[in-house]
């Protein structure tokens, strides 16, 4: 390739339904905006995309443990950047050899504190990073939270200024705090519930355990509530039924609306009074920034990485991790019943998140490229 701007971006899902595959089509886009050719090489991959400089090659999955199908997907990897012969390299976690790695999960440090257990030596995903990271076959680390970043310094005595920390984005289109009342009386009406409704959100793509639903769920049992309070939750996990059934035993059924899953979250978060966080550990929460974005308050746990975005007012939403029911209880109900505290929060955050969009996000990602 002579083209002076070619890169390969390189991930196993780039479906678009994961936080991690959203921010690599996000910055894929805004690259090929920029005149950039880009290819994406992956297994779950979109079907078409709407811009012709970006390419989409399909590599299949081969072998039989988790580790063998990542280390054979980086090998095929490996084939089509020979072939490509792109300028840059750019891997999402799933390739042994890249100009830059960016990583969007730390698999030691979410089992040890988000299960509290020690992640076996043996465990293919842990395996995998552990060889790719030690190996150093990358200019540049890119970490999606100084979180993840204390992680891969301390557990695999990476060079401090081989890492940058690039913080997700968000699209300024879609999370903003225009039209927030017309957002919240669609939602009330869509789930029949009273027009003076105040709404407590909770979304995820999955994996509602890691989120920490359950301990959401019985805090806002346990809070002083007036009647028209309510908890939506949007996504699904397979283990929903249990959820069901946990809200079912509290005897707060009619209080709590399963909204599923939802291509677009954006009238919801715009419909929150509040959302809610309370995850042991989190990478980063895409989910938090783009609910500041929206103009709504945000609790959040610590052990979260966005909750290094917020400053001033907003640290009071930020509980110790692991969450304690009694205490998200106690800040759910402050942040129900102080209308102006509430709302001082919300306009701190979405001027906080202003910082952040995906605009923001790629002029970073450039500079990071740009400097090699």
């Amino acid at each position: 390739m002579k083209n002076k701007k070619t890169i390969l971006i390189a991930a196993r899902n780039i479906s678009g339904r994961t936080g991690a595959s959203k921010i690599i089509l996000f910055q894929a886009h805004f690259l090929a905006e920029s005149g950039w050719t880009v290819f994406l090489v992956a297994n779950k991959i979109p079907v078409k995309t709407d811009n012709a400089n970006i390419k989409c090659f399909k590599i299949p999955i081969i072998g039989f443990s988790k580790y063998s199908k990542r280390i054979w997907f980086s090998r095929l990897c490996s084939l089509a950047v020979g072939v490509i012969k792109p300028n840059f390299v750019y891997g999402h976690g799933d390739m042994m050899t890249q100009d830059f790695l960016a990583l969007h999960n730390c698999v030691f440090l979410a089992s040890e504190v988000g299960e509290e257990r020690v992640l076996p030596s043996t465990n293919d995903v842990g395996r995998f990073h552990r060889k790719m990271l030690i190996g150093g076959k990358y200019r540049k680390l890119i970490a999606n939270s100084l979180l993840m970043k204390r992680d891969l310094i301390s557990r695999y005595d990476v060079e401090e200024n081989r890492i940058d920390v690039l913080y997700p984005g968000y699209s300024s289109d879609e999370y903003n705090p225009f039209n927030k009342a017309e957002a919240k009386q669609n939602i009330l009406e869509k789930y029949e519930l009273p027009l003076d409704s105040m709404l407590i959100g909770f979304v995820a793509s999955g994996d509602f355990k890691k989120r920490n639903l359950k301990t959401l769920i019985l805090a806002f049992s346990q809070a002083k509530f007036r009647d028209k309070v309510y908890l939506v939750v949007v996504g699904s996990d397979k283990y929903l039924n249990e959820y069901k059934c946990l809200v079912k035993d509290l005897g707060i059924e009619s209080k709590v609306v399963w909204a599923g899953f939802q291509e677009k979250t954006y009238p919801f978060m715009k419909s929150f009074d509040l959302f809610v966080q309370p995850a042991s550990h989190e990478e980063f929460g895409m989910t938090v920034l783009e609910a500041m974005a929206s103009g709504t308050a945000v609790i959040v746990s610590n052990g979260v990485g966005a909750s290094e975005l917020f400053c001033g007012i907003a640290n009071e939403n930020v509980l110790k991790s692991p969450v304690k029911v009694e205490d998200l209880a106690l800040a759910l109900e402050k942040n129900i019943y102080d209308t102006e505290y509430r709302q001082c929060v919300a306009s701190t955050l979405e001027e906080i998140s202003q910082e952040y969009s995906w605009d923001k996000n790629f002029e970073k990602l450039l500079k990071i490229i740009d400097a090699k």
